[in-house]
């Protein structure tokens, strides 16, 4: 075999393009993939707090740059550990949001005018600490869940369940065992009341529409999956 043979031959203008579009070389090898940048500090910090919480703030921001996202989310896994004075501070200017549904009532019953004061609270309460709490994920996930087993709070004495609901059974459990949570929105005064106010509606709808009303109402589907059985709630 001739040298010539041997020597590399001039690569063709119209295959040096197409190797120029396909990413490869003169010995028609693609380049290596770019390994991908790790992300840096701030832009990390700063997706954690977008991610598990409403945003940063001053607070947020200052002890995410101290102890690092992962201890922050750590610490944010155990809101009870979180001191949070501005809330509790404002928590406690409002007895209402510590009183029972029978208290509630009795307190601020329904007619009186004053009965949607509570529920004012209540919405202040949430969207102070939404901006300003720092417990967030926990506040995020009660959110949720809040929205999801939602009571209608201005349809009658409903108004006054709505507090206990939100304290005594979303609240202590969005960390915890979902099954938890069922247990106590099935035995929350809000699960009863709404139960009876959706049948009542699904009755006069069925009436109207000449059908049988169904056996579990929207709000209560949920809990109507945790049967009582030899005095204890189970999971079906």
């Amino acid at each position: 075999m001739s040298a010539r043979r041997h020597s590399r031959l001039p690569i063709a203008p119209w295959l040096a393009a197409l190797m120029l579009v396909l990413g490869c070389d003169a010995t028609g090898t693609a380049p290596p993939e770019p390994v991908p940048e790790e992300p840096s500090t701030q832009a990390l910090n700063a997706h954690v707090l977008s991610r598990i919480g409403y945003g940063p703030d001053a607070w947020s921001r200052a002890r995410i740059d101290e102890i690092g996202a992962r201890a922050y989310v750590e610490e944010q896994l155990a809101p009870d550990r979180i001191a949070d004075p501005l809330v509790d501070a404002m928590r406690a200017s409002r007895p209402a949001l510590e009183m029972g549904f029978h208290g509630l009532v009795e307190a601020f019953p329904l007619g009186s005018g004053t009965e949607a004061e509570p529920l004012r609270d209540l919405i202040e309460m949430r969207l102070l600490r939404s901006i300003h709490g720092r417990r967030q994920l926990e506040q995020v996930l009660v959110d949720f869940w809040f929205d999801h087993f939602n009571v209608y709070a201005l349809d009658g004495i409903a108004i006054h369940a709505v507090i206990p609901f939100e304290r005594d059974a979303i609240r202590p459990h969005v960390l915890g065992r979902f099954e938890d949570m069922l247990h106590a929105i099935a035995r929350s005064p809000a699960s009863s009341i709404a139960a009876v106010l959706n049948t009542r509606s699904r009755r006069r709808a069925s009436a109207r529409a000449g059908a049988p009303p169904a056996s579990c109402s929207r709000f209560s589907r949920s809990a109507c999956s945790v049967p009582v059985i030899r005095g204890r709630a189970r999971m079906r």
